[in-house]
């Protein structure tokens, strides 16, 4: 939900929307909701707003973040390159972009939430590049797809798996059977 924030505001004007209110406050260049904690970043004025703590990436927190944080954390997905026919995700492929390139068949396997525990919420994109079909495999854990489909396409197709619950996924995408 956006919230149309006066765009001039002076040090502790306050706001009201939705039943909750607003106040600003000059030094940060923010608007802070002191019901929940909070903020959001007033980006019509230029401030250095460097002293604000941020959250660690990751983090399910109440903690501030900055605007600049938020931008690079949506923003920026690194892409993981991978040329075997046997792979295995760890928890460093959280929010990553996997490109699978082979000319022969390619088995991804997602571990039990036992060995590895990736958070509730993890997402990770995937892309065959190669010639070798892509087929997803989980471990003890569930893994859910439109028809029980868990292999991609073909080359140049994709797909996303999403962390549903502690021992449950989801993969959607160009799949097949």
């Amino acid at each position: 939900m956006a919230i149309n924030f006066p765009s001039t505001p002076s040090d502790q004007d306050t706001y009201t929307e939705g039943g909750i209110t607003w106040r600003y406050i000059a030094s940060k260049t923010a608007w802070l909701n002191s019901i929940s904690g909070s903020v959001y970043v007033h980006t019509h004025v230029e401030a250095d707003i460097t002293d604000i703590a941020t959250a660690a990436v990751h983090t399910n927190t109440t903690q501030i973040a900055t605007t600049a944080f938020v931008l690079a954390e949506i923003s920026n997905i690194e892409r993981d390159t991978r040329t075997g026919t046997s792979e295995t995700l760890t928890l460093a492929d959280a929010g990553q972009f996997i490109t699978l390139n082979n000319a022969s068949p390619i088995t991804l396997t997602i571990p039990a939430n036992g060995s590895v525990a990736f958070p509730v919420g993890t997402r990770i994109d995937f892309a065959q590049l190669g010639a070798g079909q892509v087929t997803f495999a989980i471990t003890t854990d569930t893994l859910r797809s439109s028809g029980s489909m868990l292999k991609l396409t073909g080359q140049y197709s994709g797909a996303t798996i999403y962390k549903l619950a502690s021992t449950e996924w989801i993969l959607i995408g160009d799949i097949a059977t």
